[in-house]
């Protein structure tokens, strides 16, 4: 009984220590498992840790019990979806890459998870507003590119044609405008003829030798100074009498005795004019007269009265005494005066023996 004891107490005692020799290393497997950590140059490497071991060295724990593999800690291949791009043949085909490929192959990409289907790459259509060869302008369902060569007006994807869709233009005529040379016809609706400030023969009329006839010109009175200075009345056109710069006194009007009053004369003045000799004179003029004759105009009703116009000082032969004896200059009798000096008359000359 005692022996039977003893072997159940150390078969006993064994399994215990086996329980706890070899608890930890299973424990181990358990909780371990693969993680990717970044080190110094920026790869990222892959270790065998705990979760927490992990997590303290910022790396990404990829589960318990993974291990490292080839790909373990490789990043995850990007999203893909569908991408339509034209071939060598023109025609639009769709393949299924990433966003990024798709860029790179000037696709049009449709969005990450879509799939390649048979109205992937169909282009969206909408109204086209197209001018016909009558002038009309008629709807067409067409995509955008369609639409740009046949030089429509694309309303956009999925719109419609409707009776509002492509307005009709409004109708065009002759219209008659008045030009430089007399009156010409141009094409235009009646909105643009308006602004013109044309005659509109209508919708859908054109333009003929006979649609826009030249008016005639109106006529009128024209005051023009002639050549003598005098008024005188011719009946002109408005743009010649411009021409001639005359006053146009309007249309249809006629010349008669008080169309064309003269003007009163222009008012006259002395003037003072430097003559041949070199002498002033005093001469009654108008104002442009005198100017004219480069006088001086001593104003309007003035007269040629007694020193009206003062002659200008007379030189003459001065004979000066100086420090070296008397010496001669040419200059006016009050000059001569004020420098003591004796004059030898208007108009004398220094000359030899003057001053004895």
């Amino acid at each position: 009984m005692v022996r039977s004891f003893l072997v159940r107490a150390l078969c006993t005692a064994a399994a215990a220590f086996t329980a706890v020799a070899f608890a930890p290393s299973l424990a181990s497997a358990q909780e371990t498992g693969a993680c990717c950590v970044r080190n110094s140059t920026g790869t990222a490497s892959c270790v065998i840790l705990s979760q927490r071991e992990c997590a303290a060295r910022n790396g990404l724990f990829r589960g318990v019990g993974t291990e490292c593999g080839e790909r373990a800690c490789a990043p995850p291949p990007p999203p893909t979806g569908a991408c339509c791009i034209r071939s060598a043949t023109g025609s639009v085909e769709c393949i299924a890459v990433s966003e990024a490929s798709c860029r790179e192959r000037r696709g049009t990409y449709k969005g990450n998870g879509t799939t390649c289907t048979a109205a992937s790459c169909e282009a969206p259509t909408g109204a086209c507003c197209i001018r016909s060869s009558s002038g009309t302008v008629e709807c067409v369902v067409l995509s955008g590119a369609a639409c740009a060569e046949r030089q429509g007006i694309w309303r956009g994807p999925n719109s419609a044609c409707s009776a509002t869709a492509c307005p009709q233009p409004a109708p065009t005529g002759a219209c008659c405008v008045r030009s430089p040379n007399g009156v010409t016809c141009i094409i235009a609706t009646a909105e643009a003829c308006r602004r013109a400030e044309g005659s509109f023969r209508g919708n859908n009329t054109v333009c003929s030798t006979d649609i826009c006839p030249n008016p005639t010109p109106f006529t009128g009175a024209c005051c023009i100074r002639s050549a003598t200075g005098a008024v005188e009345c011719v009946v002109l056109t408005a743009a010649r009498c411009r021409e001639r710069r005359g006053v146009y006194r309007g249309n249809d009007s006629v010349c008669g005795d008080d169309t064309c009053p003269t003007p009163p004369p222009p008012p006259t003045g002395a003037c003072c004019i430097r003559s041949d000799s070199g002498a002033v004179e005093c001469v009654v003029l108008t104002a442009q007269q005198c100017r004219e004759r480069r006088g001086f105009f001593k104003g309007r009703d003035s007269t040629c009265r007694e020193n009206a116009c003062p002659q200008p000082p007379v030189n003459g032969a001065c004979c000066v005494r100086t420090e070296n004896g008397v010496t001669c200059v040419v200059t006016t009798e009050a000059r001569c005066t004020e420098r003591r000096g004796s004059f030898r008359g208007a108009n004398t000359r220094c000359e030899r023996g003057i001053c004895e």
